[in-house]
């Protein structure tokens, strides 16, 4: 057999990252960064690299962007419908608590058209990759 070939076969036919995907639908925005995701039954999402500001705060500044981020998120699914697939990474040791944070799951919602909900959040400036938000 073909080098070439044998090598796309085994590049093709390699496992993909250890992950949880699964269809899913947004039930409601908690906040720019928290996602309420219904699979069966529902959870809180911490999306992930976004940092949004927070909803729940006696900050009143902070809780005008944050209700600001969250409308935008709230937008953004009335646009592409709530059904979306949430993908939660597993650590490289398959420990699925590890990807849980203060009673929420850490992952990603991806909308119908495969835009990741937390990057369009951060790309309208809404929230930052990194702690702090905007």
């Amino acid at each position: 057999m073909n080098h070439v070939v044998l090598l796309a076969i085994v590049l093709l036919s390699a496992p993909p990252k250890p992950g949880l995907a699964l269809p899913a639908q947004v039930v409601r925005m908690v906040d720019g960064d928290t996602a309420v995701v219904e699979i069966r039954v529902c959870f809180h999402v911490r999306l992930l690299d976004c940092w949004a500001p927070e909803t729940r705060t006696k900050d009143l500044a902070e809780k005008s962007r944050g209700q600001a981020d969250r409308s935008l998120a709230e937008q953004l699914l009335a646009e592409q419908g709530r059904d979306v697939t949430l993908l939660v990474p597993l650590p490289a040791d398959g420990d699925l608590g590890k990807a849980i944070t203060m009673s929420r799951i850490l992952g990603r919602v991806y909308l119908k058209d495969g835009r990741e909900l937390g990057a369009l959040i951060v790309e309208r400036g809404f929230a930052t990759k990194a702690k702090g938000g905007p």
